[in-house]
């Protein structure tokens, strides 16, 4: 009989395919870490902008979910764009003198911005948040409390987003807010918090009382189906990220 994760990958947490596989599901996170300082201390815009383009080219090369795809590969260029003029509008302004922040450009600000949520992103979109949090436990040795109560939180955002949908289909085909007009979704989405708020409660008694019945935490640790474990690779990963990092210092401050 064939292993549950080797028919069904995303049962266990792990993505069927994407560059970062091979690797600990806390390893980019890890590796990301000096790069953000070293951006936020020594960046410079063509730094950053670097940064920027490396990581992004790491989501799509992650291989996550379209949508996902999508919103992480987006977010911070278009964060760095808004904070660029933003920057731009109140250095400029001849009406008024606020200094946000001090800067060497407001080019190198935004970027800087930038390219740390680009890192941030690419450490969340390496691995699924279900591997992410199991490898608390098999690798940093957390207690697996709280890693239950990671899992359990996102189940519960999954389930509550289909649930809401349904919710707010529901009460579409009962013409629920059809007299608003064009705000006939927004009354739906206002009207659908109290159903889902009930639902999250029933649901949440459910899993406490499951939890309860198969003695959850009655033990110190428990077994993982799988075994997160931190290789070489992982070190030489790390390794990486912290020379990249001491040379964005150096060229910076040299």
């Amino acid at each position: 009989v064939p292993a549950p994760c080797a028919t069904a990958p995303d049962q266990c947490g792990r993505p069927q395919g994407g560059a970062f596989a091979p690797l600990n599901p806390l390893t980019m996170g890890l590796a990301a870490l000096p790069l953000m300082v070293a951006v936020a201390l020594g960046g410079t815009t063509r730094v950053n902008l670097v940064v920027m383009t490396a990581a992004t080219l790491g989501v799509v090369a992650a291989r996550p979910p379209a949508r996902r795809l999508v919103a992480t590969a987006l977010a911070p260029w278009l964060t760095a764009a808004l904070l660029l003029f933003t920057l731009r509008y109140f250095v400029t302004s001849p009406l008024r003198n606020i200094e946000l922040y001090y800067v060497a450009s407001p080019a190198s600000g935004a970027t800087t911005v930038g390219a740390v949520l680009a890192l941030v992103l690419l450490g969340g979109a390496a691995a699924p948040a279900e591997a992410q949090i199991r490898a608390l436990t098999t690798t940093l040795r957390l207690p697996y409390r709280l890693a239950a109560a990671g899992t359990a939180a996102v189940s519960f955002l999954r389930r509550f987003s289909r649930d809401f949908a349904l919710l707010r289909t529901a009460r579409a085909l009962r013409g629920v807010g059809s007299g608003w007009g064009p705000l006939a979704p927004a009354v739906r989405w206002v009207a659908s918090v109290v159903p889902l708020m009930v639902i999250s409660v029933s649901h949440a008694e459910r899993v406490a009382l499951s939890m309860d019945a198969r003695a959850f935490g009655a033990h110190a640790r428990r077994t993982e189906m799988v075994d997160e474990r931190w290789r070489t690779r992982d070190w030489a990963v790390v390794a990486l990220a912290l020379l990249a990092a001491a040379v964005v210092l150096y060229w910076r401050y040299r």
